[in-house]
């Protein structure tokens, strides 16, 4: 097999083999996705964004029509660049960014087995075994666990990288170096975390080459790798540097402790293929996330362990070594770095360290990989060469098994195809699940948006799947929207999407006005039948919403702007004592004072918050990141919290907070710190208590389908501390509500409060929300109270809760 011809017979081999193993998805490019859950839309707007923001506004890139109105959202997400050679030709000519994703899904198959074989016959020259090993690769059944992301599945630069990496380091040509570093670079613009993969891959590679010869290390073999090092930071450097400000100016919102390191048991998960092999992996973890289905498959693991035990006549000893030495280590590094930075073992998180944790606290960039489960990519990766060593070991087998002429040569082909034939009954005959794309019937709503342009746009329901899908529907229109958010999301969008999640309450009308934004699109499909009666009513009550268009599915209403303030008030609400040396979110209030709301100006981000504490011998100031509010409104005390360390010597202190960026301050207050422990509401004998006070009228009055205004001073009149954040929010602290008719209760108007910062014994905490009123006129009662998540109300730890009498009208 020689000259070009065999290889474009191999890429049309595996082509054929993707439409196969996806099929029926060659039938529905243009209107279904492969799908495990709601992903791919998000994947797909990603890359109709880069498109279309590189073809209009290239300097605008990094910000994106995601999380209006902060900056530089796209930085929210993976940015996917290197795969748009695939994928604006085909959006440029069809506008179409579900075709234009499918065309990439397939060829993540393609083109991963293909560089796969590639990589394979590089290293074993042998064909018809590295085209075996290239199948394996390229259709794992690991990679159908994860249809969803496409991010994981496009790891076809990195065997290019390899295969040109091992090139110079045989030959020393710079036209090998420069072709590593080019499929390198187009590997981490296809994906942050097989560009994480690649580098490992790539320090492996070079470590043990130079373990081997040391003359890559010869100052000249330095200065040309030197000159790729810093080409590769002009390259990646200016793509990569909006990540960088992100995470300067939003902070990281997870930790090391958190990251989904695999578990032991997962190896044993299998993906939805093979009947057989889930029936008996679903004895294991019944109802799995994909990303804990890493079963390998028996094929691949198998005819990798032949090769890298078996003898080989057929190849040169020494390169039979070198193979077996480079990807059996990568493979081994690769699965200890899939179990995260802690060993978890069937379920039970341990605290043994593994070397992940390493990795992740000292390589930057690391730290930003949140599943390494996923290093298993690499790890099947390194596993191909390894089968394409099993796979000649096999053919040299089955040339013994006849004499007749031409049985050695056809020997290969036939073992060959024969591993792939078993590979494949391995995947099992189950057709590829797929989801109708929103675009496939395109919702006249978002055609009014196209055509005019109301500006930025707030869709309900919100909710982590319809989010996506409403963000991937703007690809129809590209106005900016509010409520959808990326793979991460500063907490002050969090925050702000949950406020306007409860639209048209008229906090959320209130912070969509002060936001400026043009349109509110209801989706009468999805959204409950309650929220639609609100919104109804609201049409005809003052002050009115204005609806704007009305669609089969879809309600569309405007929204007047509102004049806004820039100036806010700043105020400390400090507990009366403290335990020294402890973490605490102390509570920064902010009010406008004017009753016009506010709206945080550009650059958006955290705060720097300076922290005093002044006691009779000691003096301390600590500084300190807050995210603060996206809007407050005009009657609002927003509570932001500031977490601080208490000073560790006991005695009374003057606290105040200092807030550069508001040219503001607090007034000073007195706090006690005192050496003695205080429970914690997270822990499930903590002693609860509380006494309320209802800041409203005795007995309230309220509209049908309206909203009443509850507002209640809660004073912690216990010894626990009440948290405001705890681990899996178990023992957070929250105000919650219910209505009762009689002693009917009405759950579906249940409503929940959290707390802003922690509280103390002794402090005092004023809630204002706002509780949906039932729909129909009448006396009830309203039963207000304290809870600790996940252990018990503070009713049953013998606070009463509040019940308040409210008459509903017409």
């Amino acid at each position: 097999m020689r000259g070009a011809a065999p290889h474009v017979g191999v890429l049309a081999f595996f082509a054929a083999l993707t439409l196969a193993v996806t099929f029926p998805l060659v039938r529905h490019l243009g209107t279904h996705v492969a799908h495990f859950g709601d992903s791919p839309f998000h994947l797909a707007w990603v890359l109709a964004w880069g498109a279309h923001a590189l073809a209009r506004h290239p300097a605008g890139l990094f910000d994106a029509n995601l999380a209006w109105p902060i900056e530089r959202s796209f930085a929210f997400s993976e940015h996917l660049l290197g795969l748009q050679p695939l994928f604006a030709p085909v959006y440029a000519v069809s506008a179409d960014a579900t075709a234009g994703y499918n065309v990439v899904f397939l060829l993540s198959f393609t083109l991963s087995a293909f560089t796969g074989y590639l990589l394979a016959r590089e290293w074993t020259g042998r064909p018809w075994a590295a085209l075996a090993a290239g199948a394996l690769f390229g259709f794992a059944p690991f990679r159908l666990g994860h249809v969803n992301h496409l991010h994981v599945l496009v790891f076809f630069w990195t065997p290019l990288a390899l295969l040109f990496l091992e090139r110079f380091v045989q030959r020393r040509r710079d036209r090998d170096l420069w072709a590593f570093a080019a499929a390198a670079w187009l590997q981490t613009l296809s994906s942050a975390y097989l560009g994480a993969f690649t580098a490992v891959a790539v320090g492996l590679h070079l470590a043990l080459a130079a373990w081997r010869d040391r003359l890559l290390l010869a100052r000249p073999t330095l200065l040309r790798l030197g000159a790729v090092a810093a080409a590769t930071l002009l390259v990646l450097g200016p793509l990569h540097w909006p990540y960088v400000e992100v995470r300067r100016t939003w902070g990281m919102p997870w930790t090391l402790r958190s990251f989904a390191g695999a578990d032991l048991r997962d190896f044993l998960v299998a993906p939805e293929i093979n009947p057989v092999y889930v029936t008996l992996s679903r004895l294991i973890v019944p109802a799995p996330a994909d990303d804990r289905m890493l079963f390998p498959g028996l094929v691949l693991p198998a005819l990798a362990l032949v090769g890298a035990f078996a003898p080989i006549a057929s190849l040169p000893p020494e390169r039979v070594r070198r193979l077996r030495r480079l990807f059996g280590v990568m493979a081994l590094v690769a699965l200890v770095l899939a179990l995260g930075p802690y060993l978890t073992v069937w379920g039970a998180r341990t605290r043994v360290p593994l070397p992940y944790l390493a990795l992740a606290s000292a390589v930057p960039g690391f730290g930003a990989i949140r599943i390494p489960s996923r290093f298993v990519m690499l790890a099947l990766l390194a596993a191909a060469p390894l089968a394409a060593l099993g796979a000649v070991r096999l053919g040299e087998l089955a040339a013994r098994w006849s004499a007749a002429p031409g049985w050695r040569a056809a020997a290969p082909a036939a073992t060959a195809l024969a591993v792939i034939a078993v590979a494949l009954v391995e995947l099992g005959p189950r057709p590829l699940t797929l989801a109708e794309s929103p675009t496939a019937r395109p919702p006249e709503a978002y055609r009014w948006l196209a055509r005019h342009r109301p500006g930025p746009v707030v869709e309900l329901p919100v909710g982590d799947a319809t989010d996506l899908r409403h963000l991937y529907l703007s690809t129809l229109h590209w106005l900016p929207v509010v409520t959808p958010r990326g793979s991460f999301a500063p907490p002050s969008h969090d925050a702000l999407r949950a406020a306007l999640a409860e639209a048209p309450a008229p906090r959320a009308l209130e912070y969509a006005a002060a936001l400026g934004v043009g349109a509110i699109v209801v989706d009468t499909a999805t959204s409950p039948a309650d929220a639609l009666a609100r919104w109804r009513a609201r049409e005809h009550r003052a002050p009115a919403i204005d609806r704007l268009a009305a669609f089969p599915r879809h309600l569309v209403y405007g929204v007047a702007p509102a004049a806004t303030t820039t100036t806010l008030r700043a105020d400390l609400n400090a507990p009366p004592r403290v335990p020294p040396g402890v973490d605490a979110r102390l509570g920064l209030l902010l009010s406008t004072g004017d009753g016009r709301p506010w709206v945080q100006p550009a650059p958006r981000g955290r705060w720097r918050v300076v922290v005093h504490w002044r006691g009779e011998t000691t003096t301390a100031r600590t500084d300190v990141q807050v995210a603060p509010p996206l809007v407050i409104g005009g009657e609002e005390r927003a509570p932001v919290a500031v977490r601080v360390k208490t000073p560790e010597e006991p005695g009374r202190y003057a606290v105040w907070l200092q807030v550069p960026g508001l040219r503001a301050g607090t007034t000073p207050r007195a706090v006690d710190v005192v050496d003695s422990p205080m429970a914690r509401s997270d822990r499930a004998d903590a002693p609860l208590g509380a006494a309320y006070a209802w800041d409203g009228p005795a007995r309230p009055e309220a509209r049908a389908l309206d909203w009443l205004p509850l507002r209640l001073t809660a004073t912690n009149s216990g010894p626990a501390v009440w948290l405001a954040r705890a681990v899996h929010n178990r023992g957070e602290v929250r105000l919650r509500w219910r209505w009762l008719r009689g002693d009917q209760p009405l759950p579906e108007l249940d409503g929940e409060a959290r707390l802003g910062h922690d509280v103390f014994p002794g402090q005092r905490y004023g809630f204002a929300a706002e509780a949906r009123v039932p729909a129909e006129p009448g006396t009830y009662r309203l039963e207000v109270g304290l809870a600790s998540v996940g252990l018990r109300s503070f009713a049953d730890a013998g606070t009463p809760a509040l019940m308040v009498t409210v008459d509903v009208g017409p």
